[in-house]
């Protein structure tokens, strides 16, 4: 494959931090998985995205309920973060009013989140796309 080809297929990026991306949280998937399993469950949209969410009038109206479901809490916040790449854990935590532990909610927001993204990237390398801009670097800064 040519360099160019190569550059291409990795979203003209480094090489190597696409690749801690996508080896990283799978290294750990079974520990992630486990330590999300003991998190509280709650219910869930499944593809809580940015492209899911219409404002208007001063109310936010949530799309798309196909997905809906029971997840680890804090695990919709990483779809979220990945099309927005904004962590959106303070926000959650002041809208549940004390109902979740901060420390259960980071745990299932950041391995959500690893586990997901590393799964996103592998998916567009693997079909020759380009990695958003500032996608690795986001994910590595949020993993557990």
């Amino acid at each position: 494959m040519s360099r160019r080809a190569r550059q291409r297929r990795h979203g003209g990026g480094d090489r190597g931090r696409a690749q801690a991306v996508r080896r990283g949280p799978v290294r750990r998937q079974e520990e992630l998985l486990a330590e999300l399993a003991r998190l509280p469950v709650v219910l869930t949209h499944g593809d809580f995205s940015a492209g899911n969410l219409v404002a208007s009038a001063g109310m936010t109206t949530v799309l798309d309920w196909a997905t809906l479901g029971a997840a680890p809490v804090g695990a919709d916040l990483a779809a979220l973060a990945l099309s927005t790449f904004v962590d959106p854990v303070e926000d959650y935590l002041a809208g549940a009013g004390g109902r979740f532990e901060r420390a259960d909610v980071e745990l299932g927001y950041r391995a959500t989140l690893a586990l997901t993204g590393a799964g996103r990237v592998h998916w567009m390398l693997s079909r020759g796309m380009r990695l958003p801009n500032g996608y690795e670097d986001f994910i590595l800064s949020r993993a557990p």
